[in-house]
């Protein structure tokens, strides 16, 4: 008796948290153009580059609906935007405020994700490995809710609009504990795509503060370091 009310508890608690996945996932398309996917950790359960909204929605549910306590990640490509991935929080606080981020953000089990929209045009993964953060646009999932994930939503800021951060992550990119990566795409099998992640190290990249002397906003700041990856 006691096992089967329990059992019933459990079931019920799983049918609530798909409901509640679900609903995120169309609010967070229909109202903010954010694409949610369910995941296994980190990993996609569908293809990422499904835009077409009623297929992307018809697979979210499917999924959902058999595994309902996955977590729900952002596809930062497809959404456009920047995943500031905090990992050490206190190593991060020597070079900026966390607090200053006025944008949608999400607690992680090691730090915070901060989202911004990535009007800049940033289209490399930037690892500042030594105040542990990365900087994530490319080809990403960024989980946002589930377990150990707790998401604030609030209006997702331009990342034109922090400067001063970028200034900061400009200057340290010049330090050898930088690495530039990107994410490789590949199929596993028919159920799910996966990722793996690889580095490429660019050992001469040029970083002479005279390059950025004159660059007066993110836009141009992000230009200058796109020209770095070439």
């Amino acid at each position: 008796m006691g096992d089967n009310i329990i059992q019933q508890k459990t079931q019920k608690q799983k049918k609530e948290q798909e409901l509640q996945k679900r609903k995120t996932v169309k609010e967070m398309l229909a109202g903010h153009r954010i694409y949610c996917y369910p995941t296994n950790g980190k990993i996609g359960y569908f293809g990422w580059n499904n835009n077409n909204l009623e297929e992307f929605l018809r697979m979210g549910d499917e999924i959902l609906k058999k595994y309902p306590l996955s977590n729900l990640a952002v596809n930062l490509e497809l959404s456009n935007l920047i995943c500031i991935d905090i990992d050490a929080p206190e190593k991060f606080a020597k070079i900026y405020d966390v607090n200053k981020f006025n944008t949608s953000l999400c607690k992680t089990p090691r730090g915070y994700h901060i989202f911004l929209r990535n009007n800049v045009g940033l289209d490399k993964n930037i690892n500042i490995k030594d105040y542990g953060v990365e900087i994530l646009c490319k080809n990403h999932l960024a989980n946002i809710y589930g377990e150990n994930y707790q998401l604030t939503f609030r209006e997702i800021k331009n990342a034109s609009e922090y400067k001063d951060f970028f200034d900061i992550i400009l200057h340290l990119s010049n330090q050898t504990n930088t690495e530039y990566w990107h994410t490789e795409i590949y199929h596993i099998n028919s159920e799910y795509w996966h990722t793996e992640i690889y580095q490429e190290k660019k050992e001469e990249v040029d970083f002479s503060p005279d390059r950025f002397l004159y660059a007066n906003t993110s836009s141009e700041i992000f230009k200058l370091l796109k020209e770095c990856f070439i």
